[in-house]
């Protein structure tokens, strides 16, 4: 029992570190919806959650400056190394067909492998081991075409005596100086995309676009480079003189093109596409990602709710109001939003304030003339009866003196 206790403690442990860190490692992307009161959560938001010492970010440019994915581009590197040396090992065995054989898949290899910096070297060499291979096996058109790519794209390159038979080396030698004389061409690239884009001609860079080109008529390289954007990368073949313009359209590298796919079903309010963009952001990053979606009130309360969406699924919004001191990231164990729990969270985050009923003011009948009518009349009675009570109160009194006369005779 003490051994299943002891083993229980010990996975316990084990997963809460796994699970730690897989936290650590997560990306989180606060992003906001439109409007004032939710760009000012979503700062409130972003601090919360790196006080918590969480992986945030707010804008895109980490999904521009991650650049694309050469893998492939890479492996096919490695592959044209691996080519050549078979080739010059099939050449020993006086194996000229086989050498051709594995110089094409040589070729198609190094077109691949053209977005990287360095790799129109590479691509030279191939073409210079087609040309020798060719050349030695009579097939003279086929090398010819060749050295021009070859010294097309690298003029500085020659064929020494040490690398193939001298009547091989005076064909090559006769194809460079035709290609180091080739009249010039001029072009114009134009690039489609909304940062800048920098121009590459045979691995040189020429500058941003767009940008006029200026270089012997042949065979050329042409890459455009972008943040966010994934290399363009194409052989041209440039003639004489002055040529159309040239408009190129660059693609969003993976990561960029899930962002910004993501972006947009915020933007919406179509969460329920969130977790579908959120696979396409993980398999680019190889490591987990959590948007945090954070709309801020229209009402009175200074309000908002905060949704969380993984790779599986969005869940329940978070309320956040002013002075709380909740953690956004208690969202994440909650379960998947329903629309019910959306429109409550939406409900309360623009609750208005309560109404108070206006009642009209009660019936006042001093407000009316009347009453003031009767009250100026009773007054004026009044006063009057006072006045007349005062004048007489103060008149004398009357003198009652009886006066006889003497002679009256009764």
């Amino acid at each position: 029992m003490r051994v299943g206790l002891v083993a229980l403690t010990a996975l316990s442990l084990s997963w809460c570190a796994s699970a730690r860190a897989q936290e650590e490692s997560t990306t989180h992307l606060v992003w906001h919806a439109e409007g004032g009161p939710s760009e000012i959560w979503a700062r409130r938001v972003e601090r919360r959650l790196v006080d918590e010492g969480l992986d945030v970010r707010t804008d895109d440019a980490w999904s521009r400056d991650r650049g694309a994915d050469q893998t492939q581009a890479h492996a096919a590197l490695v592959r044209v190394e691996s080519a050549l040396a078979g080739a010059r090992t099939a050449l020993r065995e006086f194996d000229e067909r086989g050498a051709l054989t594995i110089l094409a898949g040589a070729r198609a290899d190094a077109t691949r492998s053209l977005a990287l910096a360095g790799t129109v070297v590479w691509a030279a060499e191939v073409e210079l081991a087609i040309g020798r291979v060719a050349a030695q096996s009579g097939q003279l058109t086929l090398a010819r075409a060749s050295f021009e790519r070859a010294f097309g794209l690298v003029p500085t390159r020659a064929l020494g005596a040490a690398e193939a038979a001298p009547d091989v080396v005076a064909l090559a030698d006769e194809v460079r100086a035709r290609v180091r004389g080739a009249p010039a061409s001029r072009f114009d690239v134009a690039v489609e995309w909304d940062e800048p884009a920098i121009v590459f001609l045979d691995d040189q860079p020429i500058g941003r676009a767009p940008r006029r080109l200026e270089t012997r008529a042949g065979s050329h390289v042409l890459r455009v480079e972008a943040d966010g954007a994934e290399p363009y990368v194409a052989w041209i073949d440039v003639l004489p003189g002055t040529r159309p313009p040239l408009s190129i359209t660059l693609s969003p590298t993976a990561l960029a093109g899930a962002v910004l796919a993501a972006r947009e079903a915020v933007a919406m309010g179509n969460t329920a596409a969130l977790p579908m963009h959120i696979r396409a952001i993980d398999a680019a990053t190889g490591e987990p990602t959590v948007i945090w979606v954070v709309e801020g009130g229209s009402g009175p309360f200074d309000r908002a709710i905060v949704t969380p969406c993984d790779r599986e699924q969005c869940h329940t919004p978070s309320r956040l109001e002013t002075g709380s001191l909740a953690s956004p990231m208690a969202a994440l164990a909650s379960p998947s939003s329903t629309r019910s729990a959306r429109s409550a969270a939406i409900a309360w985050r623009d609750e208005a304030l309560p109404i108070e009923p206006v009642l009209p003011p009660p019936d006042d009948p001093w407000s009316e003339a009347w009453p003031w009518a009767l009250i100026g009349t009773g007054g004026a009675i009044v006063i009057g009866g006072v006045i007349a009570i005062v004048i007489v109160a103060t008149q004398p009194p009357p003198s009652h003196s009886l006066q006889v006369d003497p002679m009256f005779n009764p």
